[in-house]
């Protein structure tokens, strides 16, 4: 079965939230694109975001808009709001019940996956995985940067899964994993506020020096929880916010420094594929490539593509844009469109996808982890 493509709500944040577009218009809009795979952000997409209390007769809406635009239900996003309190988190067994409210309505709704976040224990996924097997649904670990597939924690859910045997637990890699650069639409916005150019330039140059040598070595970084990624911040990133304090660099640049950013070996992505239920194709900001065609200049989505289709991987890529915000300024006249970028996305996809047979596959030349 070869890769197939969709796109997830989160796409269409702004329209959602301001009233431009309907949950219809968004199935509409990936439809018209030739996408056949919707992913849902619950609360986006369910009326007034009412998920808890899930009426017979949206269920009974929910299913003709995707019987009319051909679609089908791939992904529900879950968010694991420990914080809803503020003078506590919620304990496991909380966390545990809340997640379980969203499996039985994603399993409503004719999911087959469901995306947990990083911040979300592993104890209590252990405790959801044979829920949501008896709800035949698939339970997906994202891997969002700056997390990395890298880390102890990721290896953590990995073990789990392999020891109990779970043929229904897995990753969800997000392409910001892959990040190429710091991203171009945030180096615009810190020059416009006064950031230095060559300085901007420089740190571009430097996060792809140190990106290219954490790709190369392949250590595992110890940290296991998002919060202590984003204390060390990327590879090389306390070196490299000293050069830049001595080149007179001030809080813009220092931000580009410290962005929630990483670099993964695309080719790291084999040694999981047997747990990858399901893909994020996240993306910032779709360009014309020069070529007749489209890319992104701060993922390396095209070589993460390759390596996924010449190493078998048969489900979902869901389109997921995340640059609308970054370029939501009233003192800029900039306009995007989400559903064009969205559509470029898929292009470029389907570009690399059906791109002539060159004679060499980019397949994992090292042998592959005993992991079981």
């Amino acid at each position: 079965m070869p890769i197939k493509l969709g796109m997830t709500s989160y796409s269409f944040q702004d329209e959602l939230a301001i009233g431009l577009m309907s949950l219809e218009d968004t199935m509409a809009a990936l439809a018209a694109i030739g996408g056949t795979g919707y992913e849902a952000i619950l609360e986006q997409v369910l009326p007034k975001g009412n998920f808890m209390n899930l009426s017979d007769s949206f269920v009974s809406y929910w299913n003709e808009l995707l019987a009319k635009y051909s679609l089908e239900a791939t992904c529900a996003d879950i968010f694991d709001d420990f914080n809803l309190y503020r003078n506590r988190t919620l304990s496991e067994k909380e966390q545990l019940e809340y997640i379980v409210h969203y499996l039985k309505v994603a399993n409503r709704l004719g999911f087959k996956t469901i995306r947990v976040l990083c911040n979300t224990p592993i104890s209590v996924l252990d405790k959801a995985l044979p829920i949501a097997e008896d709800l035949n649904l698939k339970l997906g670990l994202e891997i969002h940067a700056p997390l990395s597939m890298k880390t102890q924690w990721a290896l953590n859910w990995q073990e789990l899964l392999y020891k109990k045997n779970a043929k229904n637990g897995g990753f969800i890699p997000d392409f910001g994993i892959f990040g190429l650069r710091p991203l171009t639409l945030n180096v615009a916005r810190a020059i416009r506020n006064g950031a230095n150019p060559e300085i901007c330039d420089f740190i571009v140059e430097e996060y792809k020096k140190n990106a290219k040598k954490r790709a190369e070595t392949g250590e595992i970084i110890a940290s296991a929880t998002a919060e202590e990624m984003l204390d060390n911040g990327p590879a090389g990133s306390k070196e490299l916010a000293e050069k830049v304090l001595k080149m007179g660099g001030g809080k813009e640049e220092l931000a580009l420094v410290n962005a929630r950013l990483c670099y993964d070996n695309p080719l790291w992505l084999v040694e999981v594929l047997d747990l990858i239920i399901h893909v994020h194709g996240k993306f910032y900001d779709m360009v014309e490539d020069g070529k007749g065609g489209y890319t992104d200049p701060n993922i390396d989505t095209e070589t993460v593509i390759r390596v996924l289709r010449d190493n078998g991987y048969d489900g979902y890529i869901s389109s997921e844009y995340e640059g609308s915000h970054l370029q939501r300024e009233p003192s800029l006249d900039i306009s995007y469109d989400s559903i064009e970028q969205v559509r470029r996305h898929h292009v470029m996809i389907r570009n690399v996808l059906t791109e002539p047979y060159k004679g060499l596959l980019i397949k994992y030349d090292k042998e592959r982890r005993n992991k079981k």
